[in-house]
């Protein structure tokens, strides 16, 4: 069963984003082994994807800023690795 914090998550399939958001991200997306992780050219072109997309099983690694930039819902905030990398990075998908 999923953790209690992580059910915002749930329904998800695929994750975007740029790959080196995915590797700071990585100790995260482990603990969804069941989720497709898909490799786009920057955050800001995964966000957009979710905004374009009609999957609601979709979802992104970006910045809030993208979030609200396409009106996105924040799932997950603080998924990096460590804490002192200088971006930080959320979970975002349509809706």
């Amino acid at each position: 069963a999923s953790a209690p914090q992580d059910e915002e998550l749930r329904g998800i399939a695929e994750i975007v984003s740029h790959e080196q958001a995915i590797w700071q991200c990585s100790e995260f997306l482990a603990r969804y082994p069941h989720v497709k992780v898909t490799v786009c050219p920057n955050t800001a072109v995964a966000a957009r994807t979710i905004a374009e997309s009609d999957r609601t099983d979709l979802a992104a690694i970006s910045s809030c800023h993208c979030a609200r930039l396409y009106g996105l819902k924040v799932l997950k905030e603080n998924i990096q690795n460590t804490d002192d990398n200088f971006t930080k990075f959320i979970c975002i998908a349509r809706g």
